[in-house]
């Protein structure tokens, strides 16, 4: 996790950021990725944070599902291409 100050464009003062959170295939569906957000939430709400962003790959289905469920909306999109 890292807390980050944007540029005033994106009218956000301090913005926590998730990244490479996730539960190994064989727990899933065990409330694991529950409490995991919910003690990233209760850390970012004690450091003041206004606003939480994270990372998910277009392919997974599931993991958008989960974020989505949790409060998450789509807000950017990040484009990639390979070199070759």
């Amino acid at each position: 996790m890292q807390i980050s100050d944007y540029p005033p464009v994106f009218q956000r003062k301090r913005c926590g950021i998730i990244s490479d959170t996730f539960v190994v295939e064989n727990h899933r569906r065990e409330g694991i990725g529950e409490a995991l957000f919910a003690q990233a939430m209760e850390w970012l709400q004690k450091k003041g944070i206004d606003s939480v962003e994270l990372r998910v790959a277009s392919a997974n289905p599931v993991a958008k599902s989960f974020w989505k469920k949790n409060g998450f909306t789509p807000f950017i999109t990040v484009m990639y291409m390979a070199q070759q």
